[in-house]
């Protein structure tokens, strides 16, 4: 390998069979890397990287018998405390559809398919060093960017150089990324596309509800109060923060609809003044249209059908 000085790399394995990590510990030593901790389940990990430093995670897809894709994802979407940039190889036994599809839309960097080789760890250190995939964010993804290349029909999502924390250790090199501007950046992003996909699908509702699928419905509003809920827990940590009213106006909305499975007219009468009132506020986001939002928001909430 091009680089050697490994001897202050943190690494975090998470693997659940005391064999797997074995070799993996073996593989590591070959490598050079000696800092290592080991984890056998979810909460252990969780906990691990919550209070201590790390700079690289290669966990199993299943760490007792729970999919670690659920962990890979909060971190990367900043819903539990640790560092949302930690560079991540998974290793799967079965690197089935399912799994694979799973994994990678959780946020992971890499993939190996076990058993392990020195060699195939150490190619995969190599790559996250020095060819590490950029960041994109999307209303539903934070993570290296998958694509191989755009679709022409597809919005422009810009991609993100985010901080390096093994290339750091390993290098020194931080390359010239600071982490408050790309973390500020992501959060303002993730808003940003939130409130697009929501104009997108309440779109999509009042199309459909006038054509009464019941089908497409149930799947829209599952989708409106989720992308709803996260935009309300996350504008706040943004420049869109004046918004929060008016996110939570359609939150209300939206959680109403959920929870009685009904849309009435007046449903069908708020949703895109919500939508166009939150898109256009963020895209202007000058005093008149701050305002305008906020007028729209109070008269939501004085109406029967959006305070049920």
């Amino acid at each position: 390998m091009k680089y050697h000085r490994f001897e202050e790399v943190n690494v975090v394995v998470a693997d659940s069979m005391p064999a797997s990590r074995d070799i993996i510990k073996n593989c590591l030593s070959d490598i050079g890397i000696r800092k290592i901790s080991f984890c056998e389940d979810i909460t252990e990990t969780r906990d691990h990287l919550q209070n201590n430093k790390a700079d690289l995670l290669i966990c199993d897809a299943y760490l007792a018998e729970r999919e670690s894709a659920h962990l890979i994802r909060e971190l990367r979407d900043m819903q539990q405390n640790g560092d949302p940039f930690l560079p991540i190889v998974t290793l799967t036994w079965q690197p089935t559809i399912e799994v694979i599809h799973s994994i990678v839309n959780a946020g992971t960097d890499l993939i190996l398919t076990l058993p392990m080789s020195v060699g195939k760890l150490q190619n995969a250190v190599e790559v996250l060093i020095e060819r590490r995939k950029p960041f994109v964010v999307t209303s539903t993804y934070i993570g290296p960017d998958r694509r191989k290349e755009a679709r022409p029909d597809a919005e422009e999502v810009p991609q993100i150089m985010v901080p390096n924390p093994l290339r750091y250790q390993v290098t020194g090199d931080d390359g010239g990324v600071n982490g408050i501007e790309v973390m500020k950046t992501i959060r303002e992003q993730r808003v940003e596309r939130s409130a697009a996909r929501i104009t997108h699908t309440v779109g999509a509702l009042v199309s459909t509800a006038k054509v009464r699928n019941s089908v497409d419905i149930g799947r829209l509003i599952s989708e409106l109060q989720f992308t709803a809920n996260d935009l309300h827990d996350r504008i706040g940590d943004t420049r869109y923060a004046h918004q929060k009213a008016l996110s939570e106006s359609l939150l209300d909305v939206a959680n109403k609809i959920a929870e009685t499975g009904n849309i009435g007219e007046s449903d069908l009468e708020l949703l895109p003044q919500l939508a166009l009132a939150l898109e256009r506020a963020m895209a202007h986001d000058d005093e008149n249209s701050v305002e305008a939002a906020l007028d729209i928001s109070r008269a939501v909430r004085k109406l029967p059908a959006a305070a049920e």
